[in-house]
């Protein structure tokens, strides 16, 4: 629903079209970007990752680096929560279900990223979005939608004119409820090791105990084939341009850093090929509290230990 009436008919139209979306699209990108940094209690989210927050939890929660991919906040009464969908998880039916999490009967619905790209990622993960969130029994009302062609700017490449998004990373206060444009200058903790959640197609985690208020990383089993290692050892090895056709579904976009953080987590993937190795065999759930400074880790007495199966990495 958007202002109180059922979309109805083509979606993406009216989306691009209705005059109070259009408004609160030039309302949120016309806010100053917010640079969010070790000096503010933030939860940023990654591909894999959700996170909710209770709605007087003062803090910012949010994603970034939101190219193809769709950045959901779905807002009730209880709080917020926070889902980062690209072609894998916009079908996962256990993964959409936590942004719900917090919705009786009502919510509202904020999203940003996908912008109008010819490949048609962005297009599939909005529209997986907006039908699963149709289906659902609850009734969402559409707040923001900074998506397609309404998040894209032109950009010379080579001098060669390409679309590109305007913004790819929001976060909100849980209390105001505010949005904003953000620039995650500080991601949270273990943030080369959560990168990789998404690259081995490891389980979704949630990121964030709201109850306790407390950041979590949750590792996995897992063991790389020599072939994976191999193929890895190639990747570290490629020019920027070349690295960013083989990992991204947006390479002529993604950020200035994208190329040296890709090489930082395959170079740590070779020297660490197994969980084992890479988070030692307990697979204790590391559990972080915030500080005047930044994110914590709490005592080992406080961890939590996770059950999932081993995975091989081709």
């Amino acid at each position: 629903m958007v202002g109180g009436e059922a979309l109805g008919g083509p979606i993406m139209k009216k989306i691009l079209t209705t005059p109070c979306l259009m408004r609160s699209a030039q309302e949120f990108s016309a806010q100053e970007v917010k640079r969010v940094g070790k000096d503010q209690k933030s939860v940023c989210i990654l591909q894999s990752e959700s996170a909710a927050a209770c709605s007087d939890d003062e803090m910012l929660i949010g994603s970034c680096d939101a190219t193809t991919c769709l950045i959901v906040f779905v807002v009730c009464n209880y709080g917020v929560s926070v889902l980062h969908l690209d072609d894998g998880t916009c079908g996962d039916e256990d993964y959409l279900q936590k942004g719900i999490r917090f919705v009786d009967s009502e919510a509202d619905l904020y999203m940003v990223g996908s912008y109008a790209e010819p490949s048609y990622h962005s297009k599939n993960v909005l529209s997986a979005a907006l039908s699963f969130f149709e289906q659902c029994r609850a009734t969402f009302n559409l707040v923001l939608a900074f998506v397609d062609a309404v998040n894209t700017q032109e950009k010379v490449v080579n001098g060669v004119a390409i679309p590109a998004p305007r913004i790819t990373g929001a976060c909100m206060n849980p209390v105001t409820r505010k949005i904003f444009p953000a620039d995650f200058v500080d991601h949270g903790p273990k943030y080369v090791e959560r990168r990789m959640r998404c690259m081995l197609s490891a389980p979704n985690s949630d990121v964030y105990d709201f109850e306790r208020r407390r950041f979590r990383f949750e590792p996995w089993p897992f063991s790389l084939s020599s072939h994976a290692v191999q193929r890895y050892r190639k990747y570290v090895e490629l020019d920027d341009a070349s690295l960013l056709r083989c990992t991204s579904t947006s390479p002529e976009v993604e950020k200035d850093e994208y190329a040296d953080d890709m090489r930082e987590m395959f170079q740590t993937l070779i020297d660490n090929p197994s969980s084992d190795k890479l988070f030692g065999p307990r697979l204790e759930v590391a559990m972080f509290e915030w500080r005047n400074d930044g994110w914590a880790i709490v005592a080992s007495g406080e961890m939590e230990s996770s059950s999932a199966v081993i995975m091989q990495a081709a």
